[in-house]
């Protein structure tokens, strides 16, 4: 069986709104996934997801495998901006109510997440880094992951706080 897309791909961006957030897991999950027909593949082909952290702060989070356009983008939604993160091409913008741009800033010269990651996981098989530490900072976006899948099985009205 082959992972659907929010365990292939979404974690990773999970895992940085959760740091972004410095929280554990979001209050409330809300999600969407759809599954295109594809002989052989099994798991979702997208899904849209989100999390709702104290402070009515919001990450929007959409991810998809079958889309003719890759994007990875991470929507913060806070009472006086909305910060857009894309992690495809490393920017990010934060527009002022609104929508308008107060700030773009280039990251450049930051890796794509998913290299960072490699990285990170070749440093602790190269035990430059503690593997029982790191496998219980990655618990809280396996939760949140967990959250999504069943949350996309709820209808929206159900969908409440995550569960620890």
């Amino acid at each position: 069986m082959h992972a659907g897309v929010t365990w292939d791909l979404l974690v990773h961006d999970i895992d940085i709104a959760l740091r972004l957030f410095d929280e554990e897991t979001p209050k409330t999950v809300n999600s969407a996934t759809g599954r295109h027909s594809c002989q052989g593949r099994t798991g979702e082909d997208t899904v849209e997801a989100e999390l709702e952290f104290s402070g009515a702060r919001i990450a929007a989070l959409p991810a998809s495998r079958v889309s003719s356009r890759p994007t990875r983008r991470l929507t913060i939604s806070e009472q006086n901006r909305t910060i857009v993160a894309d992690l495809l091409h490393p920017s990010v913008t934060v527009y002022a109510r609104p929508n308008q741009v107060s700030e773009q800033i280039e990251c450049s010269e930051y890796p794509e997440p998913l290299a960072a990651q490699w990285d990170r996981f070749t440093d602790i098989i190269e035990e430059k880094f503690n593997a029982r530490a790191e496998t219980g900072s990655i618990l809280p976006s396996h939760a949140t992951v967990a959250a999504i899948l069943d949350s996309a099985l709820k209808p929206l009205q159900n969908c409440g706080p995550l569960s620890s």
